[in-house]
């Protein structure tokens, strides 16, 4: 038991520097009547000293050799480190192909892809054990793409929001533009939408879709009156989603007192831009009001890309 068959190759070298071949297998066909390439050394096993050899060091890799229509040459190495290095690429066949990196110690695991210009990684985070990918060789520097733990991404955003009006009817002053309120949400990815501030905020910069749905009840009678819906950007009207009466709109018909909206926009947007829905009339009447329901008043949006 314990007393296995060993061969060792041994050097007679009595003063190992960096790059000492100390021990080689060589495999090949000297009498191939073909010549040439064919009695070449057509494969090889060598270790290899990895530095000058000292009472505290004996550094060495293996180094795989193989030939095409050459001496063979190094084609994989395994350094004293652990480090695998594989010239051309690596196939994995049968079954279940499993390819396991890393363990459960303190470090970061990772992919790095080699570029002519740039490194990309794609790791595993020891400090958040969030998955990335990203620029660089380091795992985190400059991410693109995260995913935690629970494998949400979490870069980029992809906000998406919907607010709506759950109760209490708001009444909109005749003359003057005033900001729709919302007091409930169905869903808000990622807490972007202010209820205390009717706004959503951007948290990074794309392409937008929103969407607007009002009930308007109590609209006045004048043929001539103006009813419009502004989509706010950082203050300012940036999109008109709706619009009846007026110079240039349909004219609101005598006894018309209650309006549909259902307006969408497409914005392009920068980090931080925050949206909001006004509201316009100047029907006369103070007493206009915006109905309240998850069915009837929403302000949704979504981040196209």
């Amino acid at each position: 038991d314990d007393k296995p068959i060993s061969l060792t190759l041994q050097t007679g070298e009595t003063d190992i520097a960096a790059d000492d071949v100390i021990g080689a297998i060589n495999f090949q066909a000297p009498d191939e009547g073909t010549g040439t390439d064919a009695i070449l050394v057509a494969a090889g096993i060598e270790a290899v000293s990895e530095g000058d050899f000292s009472a505290s060091n004996n550094a060495t890799k293996l180094s795989f050799k193989t030939g095409a229509s050459e001496a063979a040459a190094e084609k994989m190495s395994l350094s004293s480190a652990g480090l695998l290095t594989v010239t051309g690429g690596v196939t994995m066949t049968g079954a279940t192909p499993t390819l396991t990196i890393g363990d459960a110690g303190a470090e970061d695991t990772k992919i790095v892809f080699d570029g002519n210009a740039q490194d990309y990684y794609m790791g595993l985070d020891d400090t958040d054990d969030d998955l990335k990918i990203g620029l660089g060789s380091a795992v985190g520097t400059t991410a693109h793409m995260v995913f935690d733990e629970t494998g949400a991404v979490t870069k980029p955003l992809q906000p998406s929001f919907y607010a709506y009006k759950s109760s209490g009817a708001q009444t909109f002053t005749s003359g003057a533009w005033t900001e729709v309120t919302w007091n409930a949400e169905r869903h808000d990815i990622n807490s972007d939408f202010d209820l205390s501030g009717e706004r959503f905020t951007c948290p990074v910069a794309g392409v937008y879709l929103f969407h607007v749905k009002l009930l308007i009840q109590s609209m006045g009678t004048t043929d001539a009156s103006t009813l419009q819906c502004g989509l706010y950007k950082n203050g300012s009207i940036s999109d008109d989603l709706f619009r009846r009466g007026g110079a240039s709109g349909v004219a609101i018909a005598d006894h018309e007192s209650i309006a549909h909206i259902d307006g969408s926009a497409i914005q392009n947007a920068a980090a931080d831009d925050y949206y909001e829905v006004f509201l316009y009339h100047n029907t006369g009447s103070d007493s206009m009001q915006l109905n309240y329901g998850n069915g009837y008043a929403s302000f949704a949006g979504v981040l196209l890309g």
